[in-house]
């Protein structure tokens, strides 16, 4: 294995600058010059500083946890593999690690937050926000490790980030409006946070008043029969359709529309779906808006990172609240 005391010689520098370098504490002055052959040495060596070694001078794992509940929604739903990715690209830029943590149940998960908070195994977490996670809160808070809560409900207690769903709804109001529909059909997640997506909806419930514009709600729980369908076509009165936040377009939902002569993708309706995955498996012709939840995780990544850079001098918690929509 390669020692620091290798890199410095073959850099031609002292062992104290090389440390320096490649450790980010800058104890000493060096050049960027200076700074860059190390790096280059360094790399072509493949040496890389110790994590155990390096806790132990600065107290700090480098090590942040990304916690989410649970594994089978994990697994079908891309929302946190695109949250994930962007906590994990902030955190190696900043040459920091994510650590991955998925539990069986609350009580495995508590175990698991447990051990780590007061085993200080990790500088901080970043929590999904379930809207069930009051344990996780009031546990972090007893353990006096720092965290952030990401992609939930603001909550002016805790450090957050979370999207702007009412100007989300604005957003594709605007569109409907502009294109003319006379019907929407909202779609929620099956496993949506109501709190989450309050705002969204409350704000189509405002709008339905002022635009007399009908909104049908559908929770991805059903397949839509003709019955249904047909009063959504009745309230057109042959004007377009705007399906909003339309998860997976699912099959069922294609083919019912189509029978009732309402088909996905053509000129006459506009189609919005929420989230990367969608996108790739949305038809042709359609106006698409989702989530931009690459941004949401490197947010959470760099308030959380920030805060551990601070100590307790960390202040006020801060709750950054971001732009929800993408068009792709």
């Amino acid at each position: 294995m390669v020692t620091l005391k290798e890199v410095a010689a073959a850099a031609n520098v002292s062992t104290v600058t090389a440390s320096s370098v490649l450790s980010g504490v800058n104890r000493v002055r060096v050049s960027p010059a200076t700074a860059e052959r190390i790096h280059r040495v360094a790399k072509s060596m493949n040496y890389v500083p110790l994590a155990a070694a390096r806790g132990l001078r600065t107290g700090k794992t480098r090590i942040i946890a990304f916690v989410t509940s649970s594994y089978s929604q994990f697994r079908s739903d891309d929302v946190w593999h695109e949250s994930l990715r962007g906590v994990s690209d902030l955190m190696w830029e900043r040459e920091e690690r994510p650590m991955l943590v998925m539990s069986r149940n609350r009580e495995h998960e508590m175990e698991i937050i447990r051990q780590m908070a007061y085993g200080r195994q990790v500088d901080g977490f970043i929590i999904q926000d379930s809207g069930e996670i009051d344990e996780q809160i009031e546990l972090l808070r007893q353990s006096e490790r720092p965290f952030v809560l990401m992609g939930g409900t603001p909550r002016p207690e805790v450090n957050s980030v979370s999207f702007d769903m009412r100007a989300f709804a604005s957003d594709i109001a605007e569109s409907l409006d502009r294109n003319q529909c006379g019907a929407a059909i909202l779609v929620s997640p099956g496993n949506a946070n109501k709190q989450v997506f309050s705002p969204f909806l409350d704000f189509f419930g405002e709008w339905e008043k002022t635009r007399g514009i009908t909104c049908h709600h559908w929770n991805g729980a059903f397949v839509p029969d003709s019955e249904w369908l047909g009063r959504v076509k009745a309230d057109l009165n042959g004007k377009k359709l705007g399906v909003a936040l339309l998860r997976g377009l699912l099959p069922e939902m294609i083919a019912a529309l189509d029978q009732v002569g309402l088909p996905i993708g053509s000129s006459a309706n506009i189609v919005y779906v929420s989230t990367g995955e969608d996108i790739l498996l949305a038809p042709d012709g359609i106006e698409v808006m989702h989530f931009d939840n690459y941004t949401l995780g490197r947010r959470a990544a760099r308030l959380l990172l920030g805060i551990v850079d601070k100590g307790k001098e960390a202040g006020q918690p801060e709750n950054i609240i971001i732009p929800a929509a993408q068009k792709g």
